[in-house]
């Protein structure tokens, strides 16, 4: 993933499935090997805004310039299109009973549905969890537990790995109805939701594509837009696992 930086919401470029960090900038460095934190003043001054409101911002100055380019997919999206389609699963997740501050992972590589489903649960106000798109069943089972996930939104397979096989490793005790229906644990029951990025329909699943299309009900509109107002800049966001056991909240 390459970011260009001169702008706070910038082109996003994917060229390969696999996550990487392109600095910046490379005035920073550590003085002393023993801290964990660094703190350095700079000419850009924070700016008091949610991720939501900045997307906005971005939408409204650059429009239909490229937001986003996914050489895997060969797809492109401008500002316009991406903040439309994060808009349309915003709604789609409401519509599915998900509501402010509750926690919906995310599990996969890079994507486009990865960058719509990401911004589209900060418009709606819950908490992302990123989870280690390598992480096997007992890994898996341990994110869900240490932040109590309502939901994940997960690729169908990733290389050699099958996401519905581990997930069904990982939690056993699932039952659902059939397709487009929660789903229920007995020793997770606040885990309700499997949304997937399939062309096929499994039982306990809800279609990524679905969400965005059918799911959309624009009677919530207005409920986006409060949620717009309530969340503060200082709202938690994002849960990041660095590693089975440690993960950071922003």
């Amino acid at each position: 993933m390459a970011t260009i930086c001169e702008s706070k919401i910038a082109l996003i470029v994917f060229r390969r499935q696999n996550r990487s960090i392109v600095a910046c900038s490379s005035v920073f460095h550590r003085k002393s090997s023993h801290l964990s934190y660094y703190h350095q003043t700079s000419k850009e001054p924070l700016t008091y805004q949610t991720i939501s409101q900045m997307v906005s911002a971005a939408v409204t100055k650059y429009g239909n310039r490229e937001a986003l380019v996914d050489c895997t997919q060969g797809v492109r999206l401008t500002f316009e299109e991406a903040n439309k389609r994060a808009e349309n699963f915003a709604l789609g997740l409401l519509e599915l009973g998900f509501k402010p501050n509750d926690r919906i992972g995310i599990w996969g590589p890079n994507s486009v549905q990865w960058y719509i489903a990401s911004l589209a649960a900060s418009k709606a106000g819950l908490i992302i969890v990123d989870i280690n798109p390598g992480y096997q069943s007992s890994e898996l089972l341990y994110c869900i537990q240490a932040v109590k996930l309502k939901g994940i939104i997960m690729d169908e397979t990733f290389k050699t790995q099958h996401y519905l096989n581990i997930l069904n490793q990982a939690v056993p005790d699932l039952t659902n109805s059939g397709p487009n229906t929660p789903v229920k644990s007995a020793t997770l029951p606040y885990f309700t939701h499997v949304i997937v990025n399939s062309s096929q329909k499994h039982d306990g699943v809800y279609r990524f594509q679905d969400i965005e299309h059918e799911y959309s009900n624009k009677k919530h509109h207005s409920s986006l837009l409060d949620i717009d107002k309530q969340c503060q800049a200082d709202d938690g966001c994002l849960i990041q696992f660095t590693s089975v056991r440690f993960h950071f909240i922003l």
